[in-house]
């Protein structure tokens, strides 16, 4: 994986150990997300409240919004959720 923005000094190329690997759970992760929408479920994601996130101001202003919701939103998810631990 290469960042093209990173620091000056900082590490920007992240070879990938099992590029097959990574490449079939991102496909399964962007086909669940896909099957999710369709089917009208879009929920926040785990980085919901980012500093980066474009759209948090869409997001309810209550601090336990997320907290509380996430869960719920990583089970319904299910598949498509399950990339959101990985390394």
């Amino acid at each position: 994986m290469l960042f093209p923005n990173a620091g000056e000094g900082e590490q920007a190329l992240f070879p990938l150990a099992d590029l097959e690997g990574a490449l079939t759970k991102v496909s399964t992760a962007a086909a669940a997300s896909r099957d999710a929408l369709l089917s009208g479920l879009a929920p926040p994601g785990e980085e919901a409240d980012s500093d980066y996130n474009d759209h948090a101001f869409a997001l309810p202003g209550n601090a336990g919004y997320l907290p509380r919701k996430l869960p719920l939103a990583q089970d319904k998810l299910g598949p498509a959720a399950a990339v959101w631990g990985e390394p």
